[in-house]
């Protein structure tokens, strides 16, 4: 009997990239405003509202998406006096408040103006993440995007469940930006062996997006030819399951009772930083981890 050693490498490397545009369009607006930098945590002086309000009972509403230089699809979308909102309540028609990020122009802001006492409802819209077992091709020209946080005026009792919505009364005038950063991707590679040395995949999290993926299970990868088992983004948070079906799951048969030589390759431990135990393995998209699946390649005679 000859006894080799593989291993397949689930190398993830994850980079977390945010910057803001340094430029700034108010469409529909003569005026640039943009959301205040305290965090996210309400307005700086603990109110909900700036406390100012224009002219005849209305009031201004100031809305910036910010993104990298280089990104994908993001927006904030809206509605008044409807009540609170998610993304599914976006999935049809046009919304009646619509902010688009665009990487050509950085930070967009709109100004919009309501009467006051104007319930508004307002939803952070990502781009779809993705896991490929197509080869990567890389730099990314659009890297998807994740909402990442608001800013401005507003507090925390206006977040909803889904830290991704708000929901407030217009008491005054708001400035509110969304804060878009790239997706960090994943690797997971492979050394050697393909024959037997297959993975299942199952994608577990709650991406901000108007049409999340169906829940059909885990995928599997079946032999893969080359050295890139699979790839891609998600948002940070959202855990990616790698659960290994070896020669003896597949072909207990050909591993155990054949008398031919045969490629048998045989799940031995998982080295790095996995969470789990046995044959399965669970990475968090937006950590720096690395997994390592070594199996015992057995030829049979």
């Amino acid at each position: 009997m000859r006894v080799e050693r593989l291993a397949l490498l689930a190398a993830v490397l994850f980079g977390l990239v945010a910057s803001t545009g340094c430029m700034q369009m108010t469409p529909n607006s003569d005026s640039n405003g943009g959301g205040s930098n305290d965090g996210g945590n309400g307005s700086t002086n603990g109110d909900s509202s700036d406390g100012s309000t224009s002219n005849n009972g209305m009031a201004k509403l100031t809305i910036s998406v910010t993104g990298p230089d280089m990104g994908g699809f993001a927006r904030v979308v809206g509605s008044t006096n409807d009540g609170a909102k998610v993304h599914a309540d976006f999935a049809d028609g046009v919304p009646e408040i619509l902010v688009r990020y665009s990487p050509d122009f950085g930070t967009l802001t709109s100004e919009l103006e309501f009467e006051v006492g104007t319930q508004v409802a307002l939803v952070a819209i990502e781009s779809d993440g993705f896991l490929t077992s197509s080869q990567p091709q890389l730099p990314l020209d659009s890297p998807p995007l994740q909402f990442d946080r608001w800013e401005g005026d507003f507090t925390n009792g206006d977040m909803g469940a889904n830290e991704a919505t708000l929901f407030f009364t217009l008491d005054g005038d708001r400035s509110i930006e969304a804060i878009f950063t790239e997706m960090a991707p994943v690797f997971i590679m492979q050394e050697e062996g393909q024959p037997q040395s297959n993975m299942l995949i199952t994608i577990v999290g709650e991406p901000f997006v108007v049409f999340p993926p169906p829940a059909t299970g885990a995928a599997g990868i079946s032999n893969p030819a080359g050295p890139v088992v699979l790839w891609g983004a998600q948002r940070d948070g959202i855990v990616v399951e790698l659960e290994i079906n070896d020669g003896i799951d597949n072909d207990s048969a050909a591993c155990e009772n054949s008398t031919d030589i045969v490629q048998c390759n045989v799940f031995v431990e998982w080295t790095g930083d996995c969470d789990g135990s046995g044959k399965t393995c669970e990475l968090t998209f937006g950590e720096a981890s690395e997994a390592t699946a070594v199996f015992e390649n057995i030829a049979v005679n």
